[in-house]
Formats: C-alpha cells, structure tokens, sequence
C-alpha cells in the first residue's frame, strides 16, 4: 500500500494525442484510430507532439473520402463465433438502478411501472422478486408472456 501511495504521489502526468477517424465503406460506417509512427510516440504509442497529430487531422480533413479510405490500412481484423445465453430478467433493485440512471424515474415509480405491467398488462412476471429465474409452476404462463403486445 505505501509503495502504491509513493507512486502516486511521484506521477508526473504526460499529455498525448490521439485522433479517432469516421471512414464509410459500402453503406457502412465506422471509427479507425490513427497510428502515428514509431518515430513519433513514446514506449506506450502515444503520440506526444501535438502537432503531428494536428497535421494528421489536417491530412484526413483535407483529403477527400475516397483518397482517405484508399490510404486506410486494416492493420488487423479478429472476427469470432460467440455463443451467449439470454441475460437473466431484472429483480427489482437492479429495474429500478437502471430506471433510474437511464429514464430518470424514482424507485417507487419504477415498482408502479412494473407492478402495473404485471398486474393489468400480464406482460412480465412478479416483480418484487430477487430470483432470476421462472419457478415450474409459471412455466404454463410463458406463452402468454412472450405473446403480450405492447401497449399502445
């Protein structure tokens, strides 16, 4: 711990640049970072002179989109098969978290929202539980669940 706090304590921050590009290639768009060249970064990679990565900027901004994608070089390209299972439904405290950061909404209020949906809906399950899973004795309801329309 003290040897942690002492290099804390003696961090010097270092500024770099760093410039992230948005390319479009056949309907599809997407963001490449640019990699200065060796000459031009630290041990880590980072470029440290501002105005080389001012004049990348200039470069991309000057050039046209096609002479900008011409000189993009995939530099390497991983593509692979993920099997994922289905997230688990919300309990309650981690709804009404989530309602909270994304929608605004209190806990009582979210509570209100789900408990409505449970009750008047039949769209979700009960939502005072903090069990992620269905019990047996639900498993006759699931169609009717995963058939229920919005509300409009």
């Amino acid at each position: 711990m003290v040897d942690r706090d002492r290099e804390i304590a003696q961090f010097v921050p270092v500024p770099f640049w760093s410039l992230d590009v948005l390319l479009a290639a056949n309907g599809q768009t997407f963001t490449a970072q640019w990699r200065p060249g060796r000459d031009i970064t630290d041990d880590e990679g980072r470029c440290l002179d501002q105005r080389h990565a001012q004049a990348a900027q200039a470069r991309f901004t000057a050039e046209s989109t096609a002479i900008a994608i011409a000189i993009a070089i995939a530099i390497s390209v991983e593509t692979e098969r993920v099997k994922e299972v289905a997230p688990l439904p919300f309990d309650l405290g981690t709804l009404q978290e989530i309602c909270s950061k994304k929608l605004g909404l209190g806990a009582q209020e979210t509570l209100n929202v789900a408990q409505a949906l449970y009750e008047t809906h039949k769209a979700t399950t009960y939502p005072r539980t903090d069990c992620g899973y269905l019990p047996t004795s639900m498993l006759p309801e699931v169609p009717a669940v995963l058939e229920a329309r919005p509300c409009t």
